[in-house]
């Protein structure tokens, strides 16, 4: 016991400490889980930001979700097109960050802002649960990042999730 302490502290005294040495647990452990899941959501926006600028995804032969979502943003009441009429947790969530973006983001389609900002929340959650799945299993942090990173680096994810606006 007595060595075990003083590997720890020599550890710590050269500053010798590997990736896994970080805590995960307690108050350090949720800034960590924290700032992971606003990371992620950070490449979220960043990877469905072409909906923004570069095309409409209503116009650009992307699924019929995306114009049936733009409408539900807009109006009160949800689409009543079959399947669609039962997604409805994708603009209802857009709607606070539609009304906030309204005249303020200049270039950028205010409905898509707010459908971008839902997509995002949700697949950054996906990832982070993945991250945080994996690394319970395994205990590895960098295979478990490794993971999260290929999900949202997945071409459905980018063109569907993010930049197309389909349900996530």
């Amino acid at each position: 016991m007595g060595s075990m302490q003083n590997e720890t502290a020599r550890e710590r005294s050269t500053g010798d400490l590997g990736p896994d040495a970080l805590p995960v647990s307690g108050h350090v452990g949720a800034v960590y889980r924290t700032v992971l899941w606003i990371l992620l959501f950070l490449i979220c926006l960043g990877l469905g930001y072409p909906t923004l600028n570069r095309y409409d995804p209503r116009r650009a032969g992307s699924p019929a979700d995306s114009s049936l979502y733009y409408e539900m943003v807009l109006e009160d009441h949800p689409v009543n097109d079959g399947h669609m009429s039962f997604r409805m947790l994708v603009p209802y969530v857009a709607k606070p960050f539609y009304y906030l973006a309204k005249g303020r983001v200049r270039t950028w389609e205010p409905v898509f802002f707010g459908l971008l900002m839902s997509n995002s929340i949700f697949v950054a959650t996906s990832a982070w649960l993945l991250f945080s799945i994996g690394y319970g299993l395994t205990g590895d942090r960098a295979g478990s990042l490794l993971a999260a990173t290929l999900y949202l680096l997945n071409f459905s994810t980018v063109n569907e999730n993010l930049a197309g606006t389909v349900d996530s």
